[in-house]
C-alpha cells in the first residue's frame, strides 16, 4: 500500500464524512420516527371518532 502525502488531512476528510452521514441518518431517522408517531396518533383518533 501506498502511504498518503497527507494522511492527517485524508483522516479529517474521512471524519468529517462519517459526522456528515451521521447527521443526515440521525435527522431522517427522528423525522421518520415523529412522522410515524403522528400518523398512528391520527390513525387512532380516526377510530375513536368513528366509534364515538
Amino acid at each position: 500500500m501506498r502511504k498518503s502525502t497527507k494522511p492527517k488531512e485524508a483522516k479529517g476528510t474521512a471524519v468529517l464524512a462519517l459526522v456528515i452521514l451521521k447527521f443526515i441518518l440521525n435527522f431522517t431517522y427522528v423525522h421518520c420516527f415523529c412522522w410515524e408517531l403522528e400518523w398512528r396518533h391520527r390513525r387512532l383518533h380516526g377510530k375513536r371518532r368513528r366509534r364515538g
